[in-house]
């Protein structure tokens, strides 16, 4: 009578399915749990006569890592994009801005900025345009001070 394992690889994908599902889902996408549900499967079918290499499972260890960690510094510099946008906008309200739009330039001077949409748009004559528009900046005019020192 012969005895026959199933293969690492096959006993893995059976006890991990919803892993293997196309990855344009995000929710079934390979998460770092479910690689290392996928290793402890791996080592534990394996053959004890025959043990898998583990360097092998350290270098994808390694590399599964910095994925996730290049995932995160993008997510970051994305947080980060999105903070310095409001705070240009921010920086732009009592300026005069030129703004190139598809009927020719416009000037006027920024009065809010808006970021409800998801991305900073200023407001210029009250309507609003995204931060790209603008091709110009001149800064707010000085008033005079109203008192004065008499000698």
């Amino acid at each position: 009578m012969t005895i026959t394992s199933p293969s690492p690889y096959a006993a893995a994908t059976a006890a991990n399915t919803q892993s293997t599902a196309p990855a344009s889902n995000p929710a079934t996408t390979l998460t770092q749990a479910d690689f290392l549900k996928l290793l402890t499967v791996q080592l534990a079918q394996q053959d004890p006569m025959k043990p898998m290499d583990d360097t092998a499972f350290v270098g994808q260890m390694a590399q599964f890592t910095a994925l996730q960690q290049s995932s995160d510094i993008d997510t970051q510099i994305t947080a980060l994009n999105a903070n310095n946008s409001l705070q240009t906008g921010a920086g732009l309200i009592g300026s005069t801005v030129t703004l190139k739009t598809s009927t020719g330039n416009i000037t006027g001077q920024v009065q809010s900025e808006d970021s409800s949409s998801g991305s900073v748009q200023i407001n210029v004559n009250g309507t609003l345009y995204p931060l790209s528009q603008v091709i110009g900046v001149a800064p707010p005019a000085v008033q005079p001070s109203s008192s004065s020192t008499a000698n």
